[in-house]
């Protein structure tokens, strides 16, 4: 019963690795001004669908009574989509939003990127999942 309750863990901290390295990518193609406008519309939908794949791994961690530090990852990155998106959204509706504060949160992004690639290996070895 444990190992199955491991299991989910494992692939959803893979998955949480991945993105990791997609954020950290995405940062630098921001940053340089080399992403394309298909390429931002993909990226848009996957964190669409992460967003609510957190939802979902949130819920069963909880239920699976996993230790609390399983949900750290989850409710950061709710908190940290829902914090960008209203704060990104005032910046543009104030008229705010210049190359600076990209450029800011190009930054911003790949520390937080760094931070979930070091955090999923943290719970990989931590519950022996390699």
């Amino acid at each position: 019963m444990v190992e199955k309750k491991l299991r989910f863990l494992r692939i959803y901290l893979i998955i949480t690795l991945a993105f990791g390295v997609i954020g950290i990518s995405d940062s630098l193609l921001s940053l340089f001004n080399a992403s394309s406008i298909v390429y931002g519309i993909i990226i848009g939908l996957l964190a669409f669908l992460f967003f609510f794949f957190n939802i979902f791994a949130l819920v069963h961690f909880m239920q699976d009574k996993l230790e609390k530090i399983t949900w750290v990852l989850p409710i950061y990155h709710l908190l940290t989509a829902i914090f960008l998106t209203i704060i990104g959204v005032s910046l543009a509706l104030a008229g705010l939003l210049n190359s600076g504060v990209v450029f800011f949160f190009g930054i911003l992004s790949s520390l937080t990127s760094i931070f979930e690639i070091l955090f999923s290996l943290h719970l990989l070895k931590r519950f022996k999942l390699f």
